[in-house]
């Protein structure tokens, strides 16, 4: 399934890992290279429920947890820390 990642932060990200609901480890970065700050990317993963994990170039980080991807053939998903600017 199709998911785009939308980086509306004040931080390029650098990685972004994924695992299944219920798995304890982190699978692999899905990222190929860093997103930059208002870029977006699109990535394939199989339709689940998966965490995610967002590592930004500033060393900070964001999580979104259960996001459900069964019922939907796109995802999208859009990172805004609430920074003015």
């Amino acid at each position: 399934m199709e998911i785009t990642i939308n980086n509306e932060t004040d931080a390029s990200i650098d990685e972004v890992w994924t695992k299944p609901l219920n798995q304890q480890d982190w699978g692999q970065n899905i990222l190929s290279s860093e997103l930059a700050q208002g870029e977006s990317v699109v990535v394939f993963l199989s339709k689940g429920i998966y965490d995610f994990k967002f590592i930004f170039s500033d060393f900070t980080t964001a999580s979104l947890y259960a996001a459900d991807l069964t019922l939907v053939e796109t995802y999208t998903i859009t990172l805004d820390m609430g920074q003015e600017g």
